[in-house]
């Protein structure tokens, strides 16, 4: 269940007993909404190894995302989206020098023998 205001969804409350994915996916997107942006979480189980995974995923890049013990608090985040491409665009860089290296040294290894 979403609960709407004027700028649009503010809260939701999920059961996660079957599974964490949902609950996973929400937090990813909570960032991107219009305003901050609650998880009431339903179900006896409230946490899990792969929910701790993904918010420290967004820690690492930057998003505010607190538990109080049954809900998780997200704040928005309005640059999330220049964070992401930033962050892809250095992971790039690092394959292609990465793969340069190699060449390299395949190069050198040729000119030896």
């Amino acid at each position: 269940m979403c609960v709407e205001n004027a700028h649009g969804f503010k809260e939701a409350s999920l059961d996660i007993s079957r599974s964490t994915q949902f609950l996973s996916a929400l937090l990813m997107m909570a960032p991107v909404l219009g305003e901050d942006f609650t998880i009431h979480i339903t179900s006896e189980k409230k946490d899990g190894s792969y929910i701790r995974i993904t918010r420290k995923m967004m820690e690492q890049f930057g998003v505010e995302c607190s538990f109080d013990g049954d809900s998780y608090h997200i704040k928005r985040d309005s640059n999330i989206k220049e964070k992401f491409i930033r962050s892809s665009r250095m992971s790039l860089r690092h394959a292609i020098f990465m793969r340069w290296q190699i060449d390299r040294r395949q190069d050198r290894r040729k000119e030896c023998s």
